[in-house]
C-alpha cells in the first residue's frame, strides 16, 4: 500500500490474520504510512508463543507502530478457538474466546486512534487524512510529538535526567530515568540503560565486589531479541522469572565494575542508548 507522494513508504502487514479477522487491517496500515511520513519507523506485528522458559504460558500479540507499542495476552485455549474457526469455517469460536478477541478489536482500535492524535506531522498526510475520513472525525491540531532519541537530546551525564535514588522502585520495564530504583528479587538495582529498542538494563553493585545485573525488554522486536541473544551468549545472562534476564559478576573492585557497564552498554548501537553513561560511584552500596 503506498502513497503517491512518499514512494518510498511502504506499509506492509505479517500475522495479517489475526487484524484482518477483527476488520483493522486498513487502518492499522494507515496509521503506518502516517506515522512514517512523520519520521517513525515501519510498523510491525508480532504474535508470539507459549515460552516456558520465561515463565509465559500465553501467547502475545504486540502491535508497534509510531513509536508505540500495545500487546495483548491471548489465553492458549482461546487461541486454538480462534485458530480452529479460521481454518473451519463451520467451527465457532468459544464464547470466552470471543470475548477475548472483541476485547483486542476495542483495545487495539482505541491504540491506533491515540497513535493518530500523537502524530506530529508538518504538512497533511495522505495517510492522516484518510484516516480522519475512515473514522469520520475532524482532523485535530498535532499534539506534541512523542520522544525520539535525537543524537543532540543525549547528555552523556546531566543532573536534570537523574532520578533520586531514594524513590520508589518501579519495575525495570517502567524505568525511564538513569539511577531509577528498581523492583529486585531480594534487593532493590538501578537502571544504568534505557533504549528505544525497550530494553532496559539495571544494576546493583554491592560492598562485597559484587555486580548484579539484570535485563527486561518491553518490546518485541528482532532487534531487542539480538540483543537479549547477545548478552546470554557474550555477558552470561541467563533467563529468569517473568521475562527477565540476569547475571552476576564476582570479585569485581569498582574500577572493574565500571568498565564491565562500558562494555556491556556496546551491545547497543550508540543512537538506540537514551539515557546517558552510568557511574558506578552514583549508586554503589
Amino acid at each position: 500500500m503506498r502513497v503517491s507522494n512518499h514512494a518510498r513508504i511502504k506499509s506492509s502487514v505479517n500475522h495479517a490474520k489475526i487484524i484482518n479477522s477483527i476488520g483493522l487491517t486498513k487502518k492499522f496500515q494507515l496509521t503506518d504510512l502516517a506515522a512514517q511520513q512523520a519520521g517513525h519507523h515501519s510498523g510491525e506485528l508480532t504474535l508470539t508463543a507459549p515460552n516456558n522458559s520465561l515463565f509465559d504460558t500465553n501467547y502475545t500479540y504486540y502491535v508497534q507502530v509510531g513509536g508505540k507499542q500495545y500487546s495483548k495476552k491471548i489465553p492458549p485455549d482461546h487461541f486454538r478457538s480462534y485458530y480452529a474457526a479460521v481454518h473451519d469455517l463451520t467451527t465457532r469460536l468459544t464464547r470466552e474466546a470471543e470475548r477475548t478477541f472483541h476485547e483486542l478489536h476495542y483495545e487495539l482500535n482505541a491504540f491506533l486512534d491515540k497513535v493518530q492524535a500523537s502524530l506530529n506531522v508538518k504538512h497533511k498526510s495522505p495517510a492522516l487524512m484518510a484516516l480522519n475520513e475512515l473514522s469520520g472525525e475532524p482532523e485535530d491540531e498535532p499534539t506534541a510529538p512523542v520522544l525520539q532519541n535525537n543524537s543532540f537530546d543525549i547528555c552523556h551525564y546531566n543532573d536534570m535526567l537523574l532520578a533520586d535514588l531514594n524513590d520508589q522502585p518501579v519495575p525495570l520495564g517502567q524505568a525511564s530515568l538513569l539511577y531509577q530504583p528498581v523492583i529486585g528479587t531480594k534487593s532493590t538495582y538501578y537502571l544504568i540503560a534505557r533504549t528505544s529498542l525497550g530494553v532496559n538494563i539495571a544494576a546493583r553493585y554491592t560492598p562485597d565486589c559484587v555486580l548484579k545485573l539484570r535485563a527486561f525488554s518491553s518490546w518485541q522486536s528482532e532487534e531487542a531479541e539480538k540483543v537479549k541473544a547477545n548478552l546470554i551468549a557474550h555477558y552470561g545472562f541467563s533467563p529468569k522469572k517473568a521475562g527477565h534476564l540476569g547475571a552476576m559478576y564476582k570479585d569485581l573492585i569498582a574500577q572493574e565494575a565500571q568498565q564491565a557497564l562500558y562494555s556491556l552498554l556496546t551491545v547497543f548501537d550508540p543512537e538506540h542508548l537514551v539515557t546517558g553513561l552510568p557511574q558506578i560511584h552514583d549508586f554503589k552500596g
